[in-house]
């Protein structure tokens, strides 16, 4: 549970902004009452740093500065111009910008403050992951009326028969992130800061569901994963975009009421 240290000047701004209402004040100075999500409102807001989280890195809290904020117009164009990159070089993502785009994922609002999000980043290992998938897929394919759901995939397994070499599920990508969560906002929305993130490197990604369909109901990819029971709801693609845009995509009119 939260504590207040003696740092405390009994300003109240931790009251007024904590959505739990789990702080009162008593003797001129804020008290915790009881357990709440831990959103660490009331440390962001508090001028003396008197709140205290357990479990949590406190080092890693920064100073705001919005001065340093991304410019709206520039955010606007680094979201115009990304794009859904099926086109890999043959390039390793160096570990401290995959680092950034899971720093990115751990930032992310979740519901109540959750925080469950597991990431899983498969590099090294891909070629004997690709290998359990394939054949995964292969063996349930013989027993269709057992998996309804493998008829999505009798296309890319006649592919591969015909052509061992074909990767159309995993597009030649250097690597594959899945996010591991049973809440399908918060998977969403660590996704779509992960892939700003990864724009902002030189890097690109391409959001796949037949990927977490496949992992979920491959035998064995799962506890290959270490997902530990619980389900993949997000995989994206990502390496360093073998093709190059010269503009944005042209997008349908926003459907907008305003009332």
């Amino acid at each position: 549970m939260i504590k207040i240290n003696d740092n405390c000047t009994g300003c109240g701004l931790c009251i007024d902004d904590c959505i739990s209402e789990a702080i009162s004040m008593k003797d001129g100075r804020a008290q915790v009452e009881r357990p709440c999500i831990e959103c660490g409102h009331c440390y962001a807001i508090c001028p003396v740093g008197a709140p205290e989280i357990p479990g949590v890195d406190m080092e890693d809290v920064e100073e705001i500065n919005p001065a340093e904020f991304v410019d709206v117009k520039a955010l606007l164009h680094t979201i115009k111009g990304r794009r859904s990159v099926r086109q890999y070089q043959n390039k390793s993502i160096e570990k401290d910008k995959l680092a950034l785009l899971f720093e990115a994922g751990r930032y992310t609002a979740t519901a109540v403050n959750y925080q469950d999000l597991r990431f899983i980043v498969v590099q090294e290992r891909l070629t004997e992951f690709k290998e359990l998938i394939w054949n995964g897929l292969a063996v349930m394919a013989e027993f269709p009326e057992k998996n309804p759901d493998i008829e999505r995939y009798a296309g890319h397994l006649k592919k591969k028969a015909k052509d061992p070499a074909d990767d159309y599920l995993f597009r030649n990508a250097p690597a594959i992130i899945f996010i591991v969560t049973d809440r399908l906002v918060d998977a969403g929305l660590a996704a779509q800061n992960m892939e700003l993130a990864a724009v902002a490197q030189g890097l690109s990604v391409m959001y796949n569901g037949y990927m977490v369909r496949a992992a979920n109901m491959v035998p064995g990819a799962a506890e290959w994963l270490q997902t530990e029971g619980r389900p993949i709801s997000a995989c994206m693609l990502a390496g360093y975009p073998d093709v190059t845009y010269l503009k944005t995509a042209p997008r349908k009119k926003a459907d907008i009421l305003w009332k």
